[in-house]
């Protein structure tokens, strides 16, 4: 099936296929415009079924979509923790050494003997 060629090509396979089918259907109903209405109204109320599913699936799916968020946003929630806070005591060490590292604090400890 080259598209340069026979880009008509399929365009006759599914003509005539769907003659042939038309030709199938009137000889298996009997023929006659009424027996061809009733078959696309059975058509139609196939697809509308079919529609109606996949907007309830899409439906579905959306729901799910959110509840799977929901739980998500839930659990972050529930993974943070409140930090706690160092007390005084430790940030003014700290401060002090990172002080005394830098050289701004010099301190001096008395000798063995002083005890």
């Amino acid at each position: 099936m080259e598209e340069e060629e026979g880009g008509g090509r399929r365009r006759k396979e599914r003509r005539r296929r769907k003659r042939e089918e038309e030709e199938e259907n009137e000889e298996e109903k009997g023929g006659g415009r009424r027996g061809r209405g009733k078959k696309k109204n059975e058509q139609l109320l196939h697809f509308i079924t079919e529609e109606q599913e996949e907007k309830e699936e899409g439906r579905r799916r959306r729901k799910e979509e959110e509840e799977e968020e929901e739980e998500k946003k839930k659990k972050k929630k529930k993974k943070k923790k409140k930090k706690k806070k160092t007390p005084s005591t430790v940030i003014q060490a700290t401060a002090t050494q990172n002080s005394f590292h830098r050289g701004l604090i010099s301190i001096t400890v008395p000798s063995k003997d002083f005890h």
